[in-house]
């Protein structure tokens, strides 16, 4: 479901966490999350994996805490503006 978190089953990594953001036919669109100087961001990356992956190998973990967010998409923009 949109807005769901999902990790590889086995995985405690918090960077394996995909969040949910679309979802069509055969594929999932998601946001992933990375670390940055020991902090958690929420990269709003738009990622497509398939459906069948993200349901046979991931499981739904609560929600994570990120310290920040990063957008790839706007952080061009802003360099480009400038």
């Amino acid at each position: 479901h949109v807005g769901d978190h999902l990790m590889p089953k086995g995985s405690s990594d918090p960077t394996k966490i995909v969040r949910v953001v679309a979802a069509s036919a055969d594929s999932y669109k998601v946001f992933t999350f990375f670390l940055s100087n020991g902090k958690l961001i929420l990269a709003e990356d738009y990622q497509n994996l398939p459906r069948k992956l993200l349901e046979d190998q991931y499981v739904l973990v609560s929600p994570p805490n990120p310290d920040g967010v990063f957008s790839p998409d706007k952080y061009l923009s802003n360099k480009n503006g400038q």
